[in-house]
C-alpha cells in the first residue's frame, strides 16, 4: 500500500511539475505590489524550510538542501536531488464593499542537486526563480474641471538564477558560499486616458479619448552571491545547538532597456498611436541589488525534534535601477520560527510515526512603503515530510497569510500557497571498497 501511495504521489507531482513549467508564464497571480522594484522577491527557502516559517540560517539537514545558508552543504551525507512546484491563490481587497478579486498560478519552485565531495566538503548546483512581476491595475480618478481620468498599469516577467554552491567544515565550524547567474526579462506598461473629447481637432470624431502610453522592456544578466557560517555546540549527550549567520552580497547586474513613450488615442474598439514622444533602444545600465544579513539558532535532539528562530534584515532602500532610487523601497526586518517533530523515527513499518510534522510562522515589516504606510506581511506555515520507499521523502508545505492593508486606499493581499517537493537520496560519487 505504501509503495502504491508513493508511486501515485510521485507520478502526480511529476505531471504537475511539467504542467506548471509549461504554464508558468501564462497564469500568474495579479499582485499590485510586484510593480515596485524588480517585482516580488521570491523566497529562497526550500520546501522543508518554508513549512518551518523560513527557518534557514541555523538549519543543517543531512539529507536535504538549504540554499539560504550554503554552510549547511558540508553536512550532506548522501547525494541529494530536490525539486518542487508551488501553487498559489491570491485574493485582493480594497476599502470598498466589492468582493475580493481572486487569481492563481502554479510554477516551478526549484531544481537542485547536492552531494558530499568528502566528509569535510559538500557542493550543490541548482536553478530557481529569483523574482516575479505580474500585475494588472486600473485606477479611475474624478478630477475637478477635467472629469474621469483613467490609469492602467500592466506588467509581467520573471528573473531566474542558476547557481553553484559549496560548504566546508572544520571541527565545529562550517562556512560556505553560493555564486549564481541572474537572468530574465520583464515588461511594464502604463497608460493614461483623459475624458471624451467632443470637439477635437486632433481626431475629428466624437467618442475618442486622448492619452499616452509608456512601454519598457528590461533584460537582466549578471552574477549574484551569498555567504554563510554555522557553528555546532553539543549540549549534554543528546542535544545540539546550532548558530548560523548568512548574508547576500550587494551587487550590480547588467541590464538593457527598450523604452517607447507614445501619444495615443482610443475608442471602445482600439488604441491608435498618434506620435512618439520618446524612443530609446537597447540602453545599457545597471540594477543595484541590496545586501542582507540574517542570523538564527536551532536546538535539536537527533531527528526526534527541532525548534528554531530566524532573523533577517534587507537594505532595499539601497536598490537602484538605471541610476534611479525608488522612494517606495525601504529596509525590512523579518522574524520567523518553526518546530519539527517526529513521533518515533525508529518505528519502521509505522508510516505516520516516522513522518516529520512541521509548524511555523513569520512576520515581515515589508520593503515597500506607500506614503506613511508600510506594506507588512505575516503568515502561518505547516508541512509534512512523508517517508516513502524508493524515494527519500515527499515534502509538503502550506502557507496562509496577508500582505498590506485596506487603510489609506491601499490593497490587502490574502494568500494561500502550497509547495509540493520530492527529495531523492542515494550514494553517488562514493568509491566502493573491496576486501
Amino acid at each position: 500500500m505504501q509503495q502504491k501511495l508513493g508511486s501515485l504521489l510521485v507520478a502526480i507531482l511529476l505531471v504537475s511539475l511539467s504542467h506548471s513549467i509549461a504554464l508558468a508564464q501564462i497564469y500568474q497571480v495579479n499582485s499590485p505590489y510586484s510593480r515596485i522594484g524588480i517585482g516580488s522577491k521570491l523566497p529562497s527557502y526550500y520546501t522543508s524550510s518554508r513549512s518551518l516559517g523560513g527557518l534557514s540560517a541555523a538549519y543543517r539537514p543531512i539529507s536535504k538542501l538549504n540554499y539560504s545558508n550554503p554552510a549547511s552543504y558540508s553536512a550532506l551525507a548522501l547525494t541529494t536531488f530536490e525539486t518542487a512546484i508551488n501553487a498559489q491563490g491570491l485574493w485582493l481587497q480594497d476599502n470598498s464593499t466589492n468582493p475580493p478579486q481572486s487569481s492563481g498560478s502554479s510554477s516551478l519552485s526549484y531544481l537542485a542537486l547536492g552531494f558530499p565531495i568528502n566528509k569535510f566538503w559538500g557542493t550543490n548546483i541548482g536553478l530557481q526563480p529569483y523574482s516575479r512581476l505580474n500585475y494588472d491595475i486600473q485606477i479611475n480618478t474624478n478630477t475637478p474641471n477635467i472629469g474621469l481620468v483613467e490609469q492602467f498599469f500592466i506588467g509581467e516577467g520573471q528573473l531566474y538564477q542558476f547557481y553553484w554552491g559549496n560548504g566546508f567544515r572544520y571541527k565545529r565550524f562550517s562556512a560556505g558560499f553560493n555564486i549564481g547567474y541572474l537572468f530574465g526579462t520583464y515588461q511594464q506598461q502604463s497608460r493614461l486616458f483623459f475624458p471624451i473629447v467632443e470637439n477635437s481637432t486632433d481626431f475629428g470624431n466624437v467618442g475618442y479619448t486622448l492619452g499616452s502610453q509608456r512601454n519598457e522592456e528590461f533584460s537582466v544578466g549578471g552574477f549574484v552571491g551569498n555567504l554563510g557560517l554555522q557553528y555546532r555546540q553539543p549540549i549534554g549527550e543528546q542535544l545540539l545547538l546550532i548558530g548560523g549567520i548568512t548574508g547576500d552580497i550587494p551587487v550590480e547586474v547588467a541590464a538593457d532597456r527598450i523604452l517607447k513613450w507614445e501619444k495615443i488615442s482610443a475608442s471602445s474598439e482600439n488604441v491608435s498611436v498618434l506620435d512618439t514622444i520618446l524612443s530609446i533602444n537597447q540602453e545599457k545600465n545597471k540594477i543595484k541589488l541590496p545586501p542582507s544579513l540574517g542570523a538564527g539558532l536551532t536546538l535539536q535532539k537527533g531527528i526526534d525534534w527541532l525548534v528554531g528562530i530566524d532573523l533577517k534584515w534587507e537594505a532595499w532602500d539601497s536598490f537602484e535601477k538605471f541610476g534611479n532610487i525608488d522612494s517606495s523601497l525601504v529596509s525590512s526586518f523579518r522574524i520567523g520560527a518553526g518546530v519539527q517533530l517526529v513521533p518515533d523515527a525508529s518505528s519502521y513499518g509505522k508510516f505516520w510515526k516516522r513522518t516529520q510534522y512541521r509548524f511555523g510562522g513569520y512576520y515581515n515589516t515589508g520593503h515597500i512603503q506607500i506614503g506613511d504606510q508600510r506594506i507588512s506581511e505575516f503568515a502561518v506555515t505547516a508541512g509534512l515530510g512523508l517517508p516513502l520507499r524508493r524515494i527519500s521523502s515527499l515534502n509538503i508545505a502550506l502557507e496562509v497569510g496577508q500582505r498590506g492593508s485596506v487603510t489609506n486606499n491601499l490593497i490587502r493581499e490574502t494568500f494561500l500557497e502550497a509547495t509540493f517537493g520530492i527529495t531523492l537520496n542515494d550514494k553517488w560519487f562514493q568509491q566502493r571498497k573491496y576486501d
